[in-house]
């Protein structure tokens, strides 16, 4: 039988950007950065418009912890080999 879906894998780094981006959870991020200055100046977190179920999750929230532990884990698999 074939496989509809072909079996991927991920490098860490491609993994670590998932774990870290928010919008993988539903949320929607504005005004992250202040576009009046020269170059790339990011702002405080407590100035970003944080937009929660701005669209259907890919991750759930509950998995979280666990990606970021499993993250850790690849990390320091790659780093002793």
């Amino acid at each position: 039988m074939k496989r509809l879906i072909p079996s991927v894998s991920y490098s860490a780094s491609t993994f670590r950007v998932i774990i870290h981006n928010e919008s993988y959870i539903g949320r929607k991020i504005w005004n992250k950065q202040d576009y009046q200055t020269t170059g790339v100046k990011w702002r405080d977190r407590s100035e970003w418009v944080i937009t929660e179920n701005a669209h259907p999750p890919l991750l759930m929230k509950s998995y979280l912890p666990l990606q970021k532990t499993v993250g850790r884990q690849a990390y320091r698999r790659r780093c002793n080999s």
